[in-house]
């Protein structure tokens, strides 16, 4: 089953091409790499949210440590 998630970077402001939509195979969990369709940028999910339109919070891959 596919589950659809609003994404948002953990800081909009400093990398707004982070938001979109984004279709799971399964549910999504901490630590899933997550590409986003609209620029192909891969990204880490760093929290989930219970609430809002965004209730997955990414970084960018390169800023893990």
């Amino acid at each position: 089953m596919k589950f659809g998630f609003g994404v948002m970077c953990e800081y909009p402001d400093d990398a707004p091409e982070a938001e979109g939509t984004v279709l799971f195979d399964g549910m999504p969990k901490v630590g899933d790499e997550v590409t986003l369709p609209s620029n192909g940028k891969v990204w880490i999910i760093v929290r989930i949210n219970n609430y809002g339109s965004y209730p997955i919070i990414v970084k960018r891959k390169d800023e893990i440590t």
